[in-house]
């Protein structure tokens, strides 16, 4: 079986920092555990864009496709300037969907996931212009 490791860009309307909260109380209460582990949720559709259109997904699938020896070799190509190259490769380490590897002077990226889905599901909830929340007919 040849299973893929995942990574979820996820919309979600009705997540919010006070639902977070709450689930990480609870987790504290309880005892269990409150971790979607491979994803992130984005309750603001400007903030799951913003990030489709960075170039950090073109660089993820890079690091897939050919395996660079170094964050140079990556830079190289990608032809992008290697500073704007690890402010992404960082930012991509922070959330956890590659890691670096320092072996000797050579910093080596490596993917931790095979690769990155955006969900946008619509949901049965969804903000309206006025600012009121409006519900999809049954």
């Amino acid at each position: 079986m040849n299973t893929k490791k995942t990574f979820i860009f996820k919309y979600d309307p009705t997540s919010s920092l006070e639902g977070t909260f709450a689930h990480m109380n609870e987790a504290v209460r309880t005892g269990q555990p409150y971790i979607k582990q491979h994803q992130i949720s984005f309750a603001n559709i400007e903030d799951i864009t913003s990030e489709f259109v960075s170039p950090r997904p073109k660089l993820f699938a890079c690091l897939v496709e050919k395996s660079p020896e170094s964050l140079y070799q990556l830079a190289k190509l990608l032809k992008r300037d290697y500073a704007n190259v690890y402010k992404d490769v960082k930012s991509l380490t922070v959330m956890g969907i590659i890691k670096l590897e320092k072996e000797g002077e050579r910093v080596i990226p490596i993917p931790l996931y095979d690769q990155i889905i955006f969900d946008f599901k619509v949901k049965k909830i969804f903000p309206h212009s006025s600012g009121k929340v409006l519900r999809q007919p049954k």
